[in-house]
Parts: structure tokens; C-alpha cells; sequence
């Protein structure tokens, strides 16, 4: 696997140098946009480009402790850490905004790009998105980009999950691998939330798939049926099943 991390932080936050209006939205089109205007060069179309003052805010906190860095020296590690895969793909660190705008709707985005083709295999970027709800660490940066590239790894030799338990196996592994935190639950929760989800792991039908893996509360704020079950329930219950070393899954 051939990793090259391009900065493009600054690239991105200049676009919040100009007021909110077309002048900015013309900005963005640009920032991404071929000299033809009839392709894009960068993954920037998650980009929110009317957000409030806490966008241009992120970048600054990102900038501030080099986030990109930060990114190349995480990538620098897993390109010995990975094994050899036929993949070469490039990554830049791309601020999403789920907050206060109404811009993104988080587990939408969330679902998407967990589960939906987001490496091109025409450009082979691979965006790795910062949320503005959270607050950005070092630790965060890092843990986002072993996610990022563990997964586009898992997908290029285990293709694309159709199934609730596919689905599960994908991103326990990811969550493992990136040392994501979850939450907490004692062993007799585990073991009921495992107890029910088995009864979707077939299932092929989003709204089931999603109410499984995220939990009741964010699937009745979308509109989806409950299934019982308490936040992040599945992604708990798989990161909690794998028991592998996560590296072991890519030579399969």
C-alpha cells in the first residue's frame, strides 16, 4: 500500500477569509475544482461553505497543534505497519461540519462514509473527515487516520459489506485497530445487546442495519425504527468481538 499524505488545511481555511455569500461558495467551487471547472482535483465537496465562525475555528485549533504532521508521521508508521497491499492512495485531513450549521447530519455522513465507496479509484484520494462537533486533539488526528486507511485496506481485500454482520466485522476491526473509544458497558449488557443484535446480522435493509449499529436514540432522530437498543450498540458489541489482531484481517 502506497500512502502520500497532501496538506491541504490551509488550502481549505482560506475559503473563511472571505464574508459568508457567493463570493465565498465561488471560493470553495474553486479550492476544488480542475482550471476546466469540469472535474474535481480535490475532495473538498463535504465542506460546509457558509460555516459560522466555528469552522475557520477548527482549522485554527488543527494548525495550531500541525495536525498535518501529525497525519504524515501516523501514515510514515502504517505504511511498515500494513502489509503489502496493491493500493496506492492519497490522504488529506478534510473538516466536516455537523455542528450548529445544519449543514451535515452527522450519522448520514457517518454511515456513508464508513460504508459507501469513498476512495475513488480515478483519483485515490482518500479524505479523512475532522467533525466540527469535536473538539480536534493529536490523539483524535491519529486515531482518524489509522481508521481511515486501516478500512480502505479491509475494503480493497474483503469488498464492500452488504450485511449487518459484514458490516460489524468491517468496522470492529477498524475500531480496534484505531483505538477508538466507545462506550462503556458491563458484561451483562454486552451480552444482551449481542443476544439481539444476532437476530439482525443477515439483514441487508439500511434502516435495520443502522438502528443495529448506532442504537435506538440516533435511529428514532432520523426517522428509522428501534430494535431496543442502546447507543452505538453494534460497533460496541463487534470492536468487543474481535479478538484477532486486525493486521491479520488484510492478508486474508
Amino acid at each position: 500500500m502506497q500512502l502520500d499524505y497532501i496538506p491541504s488545511l490551509l488550502r481549505q481555511r482560506a475559503i473563511y477569509d472571505l464574508p459568508p455569500g457567493p463570493a465565498r461558495f465561488e471560493a470553495y467551487l474553486a479550492s476544488m475544482t480542475n482550471q476546466k471547472r469540469d472535474g474535481l482535483e480535490w475532495p473538498f465537496a463535504p465542506l460546509n461553505p457558509m460555516g459560522k465562525a466555528h469552522v475557520p475555528a477548527h482549522y485554527d485549533a488543527l494548525l495550531a497543534f500541525d495536525a498535518e504532521a501529525i497525519a504524515q508521521q501516523t501514515m510514515s508508521e502504517l505504511q511498515t505497519e500494513l502489509p503489502a497491499l496493491d493500493c496506492s492512495i492519497r490522504v488529506t485531513l478534510v473538516v466536516v461540519d455537523d455542528a450548529l450549521g445544519g449543514w451535515t447530519q452527522h450519522n448520514f455522513t457517518d454511515w456513508a462514509y464508513r460504508f459507501s465507496p469513498i476512495l475513488s479509484a480515478k483519483s485515490n484520494w482518500l479524505p479523512v473527515y475532522c467533525w466540527t462537533s469535536v473538539a480536534p486533539t493529536p490523539a483524535l488526528v491519529r486515531q482518524a487516520i489509522r481508521a481511515a486507511i486501516y478500512r480502505a485496506g479491509y475494503r480493497l481485500v474483503h469488498g464492500e459489506a452488504q450485511t449487518l454482520s459484514a458490516m460489524l466485522r468491517q468496522e470492529g476491526a477498524v475500531t480496534r485497530f484505531a483505538g477508538q473509544a466507545l462506550p462503556y458497558y458491563s458484561e451483562a449488557e454486552l451480552a444482551a445487546m449481542s443476544e439481539r443484535i444476532t437476530e439482525y446480522l443477515d439483514s441487508r435493509d439500511q434502516p435495520t442495519q443502522f438502528a443495529a449499529f448506532y442504537g435506538d436514540e440516533i435511529a428514532i432522530e432520523v426517522g428509522y425504527p428501534s430494535l431496543g437498543l442502546p447507543a452505538y450498540a453494534g460497533l460496541v458489541v463487534a470492536t468487543k468481538a474481535t479478538m484477532v489482531d486486525p493486521i491479520s484481517l488484510l492478508t486474508a
